[in-house]
């Protein structure tokens, strides 16, 4: 009995010693403040035989292929994990999103928060997203009313429709770089957001992206966007100002800004005129076109 105690704690070591040494600035313990910058550690947590963590996070095992680790649960897809739900008898405050797991004698990285992950979560006030999530799923936070802050890891590269639906609690979100595409509604209904960065990387801005954030007064729309949907700054009720960097005029639906009182449009000034002989922009009646120059004075 206890050479197979001193065998397991040999085993264990070893196991910590080699999930250290396949990353590079592997630390453990808790997930740090993320500015999106790549300043972060990498957090790997080893969930040992008997159930104790590397970091003392609370685990408790579902299924074979789930646990909960600090009330999130983890699920294994396809060689990887997923943030896939929260224990709502247990969660509560600050989610934490850890980039690997030892787990079972493997080592998974964190991947992406799934469809409907913390869906009407009323108990989650913070949110860290680690640099090993590369996507954000469908209603992923949807409703999730006392959510007040999101720093966003630098790998993120999608954020799905409705992710952040009805977050009142938020006023200011920076998306970060490495993000290309925003789903339909994502923002929609964040009334307290006061302030939003849209990644230079983007395309399109889909419809109702950010309708109902009656806290925006001015939004900067990148250069290389190239559709602005329907709707998609609209019941924005303090909303008055638009830099639109793009030489060439988006493609847009009618209405982008609709019922949001009307609202200044700032472009290029090389590019009014053609704005002006653009359809839908000629024939918008919720917002006045001018030189971004005539802003800048």
């Amino acid at each position: 009995m206890k050479k197979i105690t001193i065998m397991s704690l040999v085993m264990m070591a070893m196991l910590i010693i080699i999930s250290c040494s396949k990353d590079d600035d592997v630390t453990d313990g808790n997930h740090g403040n993320n500015d999106g910058g790549g300043g972060s550690p990498i957090v790997t947590v080893v969930i040992n035989e008997d159930g104790t963590t590397s970091n003392r996070s609370t685990f408790s095992v579902i299924d074979e292929k789930n646990f909960y680790l600090d009330y999130i649960k983890y699920t294994i897809e396809e060689g990887h994990l997923i943030v896939s739900g929260y224990d709502q008898s247990g969660f509560k405050g600050v989610a934490n999103i850890v980039d690997r797991i030892t787990y079972g004698g493997d080592t998974y990285k964190v991947l992406k928060i799934g469809r409907r992950a913390f869906y009407d979560c009323t108990s989650l006030t913070s949110l860290n997203i680690s640099n090993s999530i590369k996507s954000i799923g469908e209603m992923a936070f949807h409703y999730c009313p006392e959510l007040t802050s999101v720093t966003f890891g630098n790998s993120v590269t999608s954020i799905g429709e409705s992710a952040f639906f009805g977050c009142s609690g938020l006023t200011s979100v920076t998306i970060p770089n490495s993000v290309t595409s925003i789903g339909e509604s994502a923002f929609r209904g964040c009334s307290g957001l006061t302030s939003v960065t849209i990644p230079p990387n983007m395309s399109r801005i889909e419809i109702t992206t950010f309708e109902g954030c009656d806290g925006l007064t001015s939004v900067t729309i990148p250069k290389n966007i190239t559709f602005i949907g329907g709707g998609a700054f609209g019941f924005c009720s303090r909303l008055t100002s638009i830099v639109i960097e793009a030489t060439m005029p988006p493609t847009t639906l009618p209405s982008m800004c609709m019922y949001s009182d009307l609202v200044t449009i700032y472009v290029p000034k090389k590019s009014l005129e053609l704005y002006k002989n653009t359809s839908p922009w000629k024939d918008e009646k919720f917002f006045t076109l001018k030189p971004i120059e005539e802003k800048e004075r």
